[in-house]
């Protein structure tokens, strides 16, 4: 036996390639595509500013939008076969590249540990693959990895203590916490379905808890907030003081006492998200057989209090079962037209 009982912090394998299958390579080129994308446009919008023009990157910028479309194209389609999409395929609103990609990260998240490590979750009984050095691994997948919803949490800096703060490593993956966030935004809100009736009557609810704490809540400034006032105010940028009262003028800081709406969206939005997280978490695993933990409100009912539940993924669900195989079958039936290959794209954007 290798490893000798470690914590996950060997080395890698020497000449063993790292598992990633189509869906996770293409999940990761599409970040390539999509900020390449977003920097030649960036350049082209500053050009303009200035009047001036880059034929150049107007065509490096038509070549890359169209690959990205079709990295896109391919991440549907894997997408559609996971584990997971008879689950969120039913709900409202999902758009299959944003959940192709938050899906992707975690499967990217795979690795290989020394056989014997503690780290490898008991359940995995891979055969060792051996290297150039002749030492054992066991590869472990990114879903047995996360061996709890709060691992996942941590995983995508869910949790409120992790931000991103200048010359710290990151001790999350931004682009899974990224991906979320957009679904949120561009899929469940827009969706209109059961995850956005959760995340507005929790926004309710806590404004509510903390209005009755004696918490003022306001709109989120623009620009130079008085604590003392507790207004917005409309002065110039070198302005230090209240004209009012003359108390210094924070910048967006909440003072003791006050939240800006803005705060409690960003609550709310959270909340929402991490129940996606949590759900998405259980079915996949539940998917492929692997074992699950009981949920916290059900082991510790005295901590979670009354007005929390167990809510299950199959609760959160706004459509019937057959949506998932329409679905299907209309992507299906859109691929089977001319498919555009990438030499195909090139000549499109010439």
């Amino acid at each position: 036996m290798q490893g000798n009982g470690s914590n996950g912090n060997s080395s890698k394998p020497v000449g063993l390639p790292k598992r990633v299958n189509s869906f996770g390579f293409f999940s990761e080129t599409s970040w390539t595509m999509e900020g390449a994308r977003v920097a030649a446009g960036v350049r082209l919008a500053h050009l303009k500013r200035n009047g001036r023009e880059d034929a150049d990157t107007e065509e490096l910028f038509k070549r890359v939008k169209a690959l990205e479309d079709f990295v896109d194209g391919k991440l549907k389609s894997f997408i559609l076969s996971h584990p997971t999409a008879s689950w969120w395929l039913r709900i409202k609103g999902m758009k299959l590249a944003t959940i192709a990609k938050v899906i992707g990260e975690i499967e990217n998240f795979g690795r290989y540990y020394l056989e014997g490590d503690l780290m490898i979750p008991k359940f995995v009984s891979r055969e060792a693959e051996i290297d150039e050095e002749g030492k054992r691994w066991i590869w472990v997948e990114g879903i047995e990895r996360l061996q709890t919803p709060s691992a996942l949490r941590s995983f995508a800096g869910l949790r409120p203590d992790q931000k991103r703060e200048a010359g710290s490593l990151l001790t999350f993956n931004i682009n899974l916490k990224v991906a979320l966030f957009r679904l949120f935004q561009f899929s469940i809100l827009f969706g209109g379905g059961k995850y956005f009736e959760y995340y507005h009557n929790y926004k309710l609810r806590k404004r509510n808890e903390l209005e009755r704490a004696g918490v003022k809540i306001i709109p989120t400034p623009s620009g130079r907030f008085c604590p003392k006032c507790a207004v917005e105010m409309k002065v110039p940028k070198d302005t230090r003081f209240c004209p009012t009262c003359n108390t210094k003028l924070a910048l967006k800081n909440e003072s003791e006492g006050i939240l800006f709406l803005g705060h409690l969206d960003a609550m709310a939005r959270r909340k929402a998200i991490t129940l996606f997280s949590d759900h998405l978490w259980l079915t996949w695993r539940e998917a492929l057989g692997l074992p699950v933990t009981r949920p916290y409100v059900l082991t510790h009912p005295e901590v979670c209090g009354e007005h929390q539940t167990y809510i299950s993924p199959w609760d959160m669900v706004d459509l019937p079962e057959t949506a998932a195989e329409e679905v299907r079958a209309a992507y299906q039936a859109k691929l089977t037209e001319q498919p555009k290959t990438p030499r195909k794209i090139a000549r499109m954007t010439k």
